[in-house]
């Protein structure tokens, strides 16, 4: 049985099944074009399972690729900014805006579900990492308590 194998683009063509550095630099900048890691994967010639390897794996890759995805989601966040505000002229089949209408819902939650990315500023924490520091029950006790007091101050205020 033949083996199935995907040409990838120049420099980005894995040696004997390990990706180089080309792949990894053409993962990294499909990436930061659209905000979709199965398609840069794809782009780059690796899997899935090898981008997400090596971003567990390499913090400089894991860096490069937060950097990416803001970008990527900045780019699309223009993209439905430029449509929203985009006149439609003449006569647009039904069709054609439910199209657009789903396109733009899918948009928008995408970039809901990537708040952190959408500022720009790459350094958000991927969702797996530990927080910054652990807090300790007395710690996370008072600042319920702290809230807590601030809404029953609010409330007050408001009742008055």
């Amino acid at each position: 049985m033949a083996k199935f194998t995907r040409a990838a683009p120049d420099g980005a063509a894995p040696k004997d099944g390990a990706p180089n550095a080309g792949a990894w630099r053409v993962f990294i900048e499909t990436l930061a074009q659209a905000p979709n890691v199965a398609a840069a994967a794809r782009a780059a010639g690796v899997s899935t399972w090898d981008v997400y390897k090596r971003r567990q794996t390499h913090t400089a890759f894991q860096r490069e690729w937060r950097k990416a995805l803001a970008e990527g989601y900045a780019r699309l966040e223009a993209q439905l900014l430029d449509e929203a505000l985009r006149t439609v002229g003449g006569t647009v089949k039904a069709n054609t805006l439910t199209a657009r209408a789903q396109k733009h819902r899918l948009g928008l939650f995408l970039l809901g579900q990537h708040r952190a990315s959408v500022r720009g500023d790459g350094a958000a924490r991927p969702p797996s990492a530990p927080p910054a520091r652990p807090l300790s029950r007395k710690i996370v006790i008072a600042t319920l308590e702290a809230r807590l007091a601030q809404a029953r101050e609010r409330l007050e205020q408001a009742g008055a």
